[in-house]
């Protein structure tokens, strides 16, 4: 049996949620189509509807919602959707489109990837409950929130700190395709 690093352990809980994810929205009778990327993506998920674009990404927290007062989220990536906008669109005959940031948190208290069991071969057995939730991009609104810079794999990386109270469940985004209001 090989050990993990708790770098792979980590890569292997975000496989797991965006499993979880991809399950949620390809379950949605008003989805059209569902596209996942690979690991080295500008995106986590297409989702097309009757009406819309949702460009997902997705970022799976191993803490709780209340925890702190802000999460964080990379602002490279809202670069890449960007260019990805008008190129989706006219694909998708002009159907509006989102940019949607989907944070998952654990449901009860967490000691980080430490409370994720994996079995002999390598695959999650247990692990936390995650509860998620999302914001539109909205460029007005994100130009107000702080920004500081990070380190991811060694390079430095601007981050936009959202605050938690600006983020709503994903059960309101299900309810807003299923009702084909978006």
């Amino acid at each position: 049996m090989l050990t993990l690093t708790d770098k792979e352990r980590q890569y292997i809980f975000g496989n797991s949620s965006e499993k979880n994810i991809y399950d949620i929205f390809s379950n949605n009778k008003n989805v059209i189509s569902i596209n996942q990327g690979d690991r080295y993506s500008k995106y986590d998920f297409v989702v097309i509807t009757s009406k819309t674009i949702l460009v997902i990404e997705l970022k799976t927290r191993l803490f709780q919602k209340q925890k702190y007062q802000k999460t964080y989220f990379q602002s490279n990536k809202l670069d890449l959707i960007k260019n990805m906008r008008n190129s989706l669109k006219s694909q998708y005959d002009n159907r509006k489109f989102f940019f949607v940031c989907l944070i998952g948190f654990t449901k009860d208290d967490c000691n980080g990837i430490a409370d994720i069991e994996f079995n002999d071969n390598n695959e999650i057995i247990n692990m936390p409950e995650i509860e998620y939730h999302y914001i539109f991009y909205n460029k007005n609104k994100f130009k107000e929130y702080d920004t500081q810079m990070s380190y991811w794999r060694n390079t430095p990386q601007l981050t936009i700190n959202i605050p938690i109270a600006d983020i709503s469940p994903l059960d309101n985004l299900i309810n807003l395709i299923n009702n084909n209001i978006i």
